[in-house]
């Protein structure tokens, strides 16, 4: 796999935010996607979601090349004071277009209200600038990215566990982890630091890419070997085979195995001082 720079990178930066505005040092969480053609008067054919960690607004870019030049839309598109069932700040926006029902839904987290730790809310609207649909219950962790497959949305959080849901919108189903490995070997210490997750769904394979938490400076990470195979039983919700296990044991098509196998996964090593996290990826309607 050959990664290029653009030559305009980085496509969001500080200088981009107005003076004294503090979004600006710290972008975090982007979900890059393209607007489908049913949405009226877009500001550009290219969207960017992104926060402040500690932010308390979802931001947004927009472009109509990928290389840009990309523009601030003012003032964000969604606000902490807008979901009163989060508290603290929001991040980590997740955008999928549903084109059946020409519908923009936005996934983000916050510190919960109801529970404790960060949780994954849902907003909705039709343009992906209005989200005034709120979902008043969290769904699942923190992190999730989900995608459609079989009747199902499923989902990935941060650890790498599965959800499911059958309308993407209430009762998520927790699954198995199937990068479950060992906890004092070196590769199971790894994938316990799975936080942000960039998931590319296709027919069959579904490559899983993820940046881990403590790598300084953090690498980006790609497993492009998944294969989905059935839903699964109840509680279980879809198996994901690794086609090229090397390792696996016994009858489990999730059994342990070693993610970094030579030849099939990416490392992006950046220099000194730069900081990498939050990989995003585009396919199909996002």
């Amino acid at each position: 796999m050959l990664i290029s720079r653009l030559p305009t990178n980085p496509i969001i930066h500080r200088d981009l935010f107005a003076p004294g505005d503090p979004d600006g040092a710290n972008i975090n969480g982007p979900c890059l996607v393209r607007v489908p053609a049913w949405v009226a008067n877009p500001l550009g054919r290219y969207y960017c979601y992104f926060a402040h960690h500690q932010g308390i607004s979802i931001r947004l870019a927009y472009a109509d090349t990928l290389a840009g030049p990309w523009q601030l839309h003012p003032g964000g598109v969604f606000s902490l004071a807008d979901i009163p069932a989060a508290h603290g700040h929001i991040a980590s926006p997740d955008v999928i277009w549903d084109d059946a029902a020409q519908e923009c839904r936005l996934y983000l987290h916050g510190p919960a209200r109801a529970v404790p730790g960060q949780q994954r809310f849902l907003v909705c609207g039709g343009d992906g600038l209005h989200f005034p649909v709120v979902g008043s219950e969290p769904l699942t962790p923190s992190y999730l990215r989900v995608w459609r497959h079989d009747g199902w949305w499923y989902g990935m959080v941060k650890g790498g566990r599965l959800y499911r849901s059958r309308d993407g919108r209430t009762d998520f189903i927790k699954g198995h982890n199937p990068f479950s490995l060992p906890p004092e070997s070196e590769a199971g210490t790894k994938l316990a630091g799975i936080r942000h997750l960039a998931i590319v769904p296709g027919p069959d394979a579904i490559p899983i890419y993820w940046s881990s938490i403590g790598d300084t400076p953090p690498n980006a990470s790609c497993v492009p070997a998944w294969i989905f195979a059935g839903s699964g039983p109840p509680g279980r919700p879809g198996r994901l085979t690794k086609c090229c296990a090397r390792n696996c044991r016994g009858k489990d098509p999730i059994s342990p195995w070693s993610p970094r196998v030579p030849g099939r996964c990416i490392t992006l090593n950046m220099p000194s001082g730069i900081r990498i996290s939050s990989p995003i990826t585009m396919g199909g309607s996002g």
